[in-house]
């Protein structure tokens, strides 16, 4: 890894599922339940998990936490908790075959890596203490180490990215467009995948251009319809690990999900 990044082992919080740090159930809050046009809600898209996993996986979530972040980090710590419970039921013992996760979160001048690669079936569910919000967006800075950390440590192994950000880059003092597209440009395109989840389609669609990924590696949604996104991100692990597809790409039923809409 670079030595000019500064990296902090944080801790990660075990606590009650969905609840506050002190156990409590959280408030509704607008936009976390959704529903799409035909009557079709997001609850309803939910991939089959009797389907179990048939390969070895590694997962890196790379979550956005600038200020600008705060109005959807409920939905974030849901999805992304989602995501793994996910992975959980696939991972369920007895199984030959296991799922790591590792989360990277950037914001300000801090790019943290939070702990090492954990078996999913160890993670308890995050919470909104473990994303506090605050400062600017190091965007390339993050999706350096991101990718350095998996050319480095995942040889041979089917490994995906996901980076979630609401907006653009600016902050980074060592890394470019130009630099990251290179570092994905030369990924191991058998096993390794990066994708962009950016819930500011200007923004999101001409950074996952500029970086060489995309329509079935991007998602550019509406932050209304950020429920759809991180779904469409579990349908694509789901897809992936159960031997569907070798690498987790978007289709199209992904996409238009992604956007708030029906595709019936």
């Amino acid at each position: 890894m670079d030595s000019q990044y500064e990296y902090h082992d944080d801790t990660v919080y075990s606590v009650v599922p969905g609840g506050d740090d002190y156990g409590n159930a959280p408030e509704p809050e607008p936009h976390s339940v959704s529903v799409v046009q035909g009557g079709q809600g997001v609850q309803d898209d939910r991939p089959d998990t009797s389907v179990k996993a048939c390969k070895n996986v590694r997962v890196v979530f790379l979550h956005d936490l600038s200020g600008s972040m705060e109005c959807n980090i409920h939905m974030m710590v849901t999805g992304t908790n989602e995501f793994i419970q996910d992975l959980k039921a696939r991972y369920a013992q007895p199984c030959d075959y296991k799922a790591e996760f590792l989360l990277i979160t950037f914001a300000g001048e801090r790019i943290s890596v939070v702990g090492e690669w954990r078996n999913v079936n160890e993670i308890e569910p995050y919470t909104r203490a473990n994303f506090p919000c605050n400062g600017s967006t190091p965007l390339w800075d993050a999706c350096d180490v991101a990718l350095e950390k998996v050319t480095a440590e995942c040889q041979g192994i089917v490994t995906a990215i996901y980076t979630f950000t609401d907006g653009d880059d600016n902050n980074s003092k060592l890394a470019t467009r130009n630099t990251i597209r290179t570092k994905v440009a030369a990924l191991d395109a058998a096993l390794h995948t990066m994708l962009f989840i950016g819930s500011d389609p200007m923004s999101a669609a001409e950074n996952a251009e500029h970086i060489g990924l995309d329509r079935v590696h991007s998602l550019n949604h509406d932050t209304y319809s950020t429920p759809y996104a991180l779904r469409a991100c579990t349908n694509t692990i789901a897809r992936c690990v159960t031997g569907e597809t070798q690498t987790p790409e978007f289709n199209e039923s992904d996409i238009i999900m992604s956007e708030g809409r029906s595709s019936h």
